[in-house]
């Protein structure tokens, strides 16, 4: 399956989550990257808003939470456009939108290349993706320009 077919097939799965399901499936992504995550190795760290349309993975507890928690840690919220200004900072983790990743950490978002482009630009970071179990296939063909990711964090496990 090409990258193509394969946004269509995982953007059509997330469409069929009840809110309901989505609450329960985002509180566990949450929990398990608040438990995984070494936040105390962190001083900045850079987050996707995520878009509840798109169903993405909801990020809007790692604000409060990183402020309350580890109040030490910078945080900076990710423009959700393709047309965003690449930031200059270095960051030490990035949590990643995807729409689906394999085991290999490879990882398909929506087809305009800015977070390839960005972890390009921040090899010292750490890359994590936040995605639902249903996310993950079997195998996904790597381009050249395409950088893996360091790990993905699950509603169900972590992919390390």
């Amino acid at each position: 399956m090409d990258k193509e077919e394969l946004r269509t097939q995982i953007k059509a799965l997330r469409s069929l989550l009840t809110p309901d399901t989505k609450r329960v499936k985002n509180d566990a992504v949450a929990l398990r990257a608040k438990k995984e995550l070494p936040w105390q190795d962190i001083r900045r760290l850079h987050v996707f808003q995520s878009i509840d349309e798109r169903g993405e993975v909801d990020t809007s507890w790692v604000t409060p939470y990183v402020t309350a928690a580890w109040p030490s840690i910078q945080v900076t919220m990710g423009d959700s456009t393709r047309q965003a200004p690449m930031p200059t900072e270095k960051f030490d983790l990035i949590l990643v939108p995807l729409l689906a990743f394999d085991d290999n950490l490879n990882r398909v978002g929506y087809g305009g290349g800015w977070y390839d482009r960005f972890l390009a630009t921040q090899p010292q970071a750490a890359a994590v993706g936040l995605a639902y179990e249903s996310q993950h296939v079997e195998r996904i063909v790597a381009e050249p320009h395409d950088i893996p990711l360091s790990r993905v964090i699950t509603d169900q496990r972590v992919y390390d």
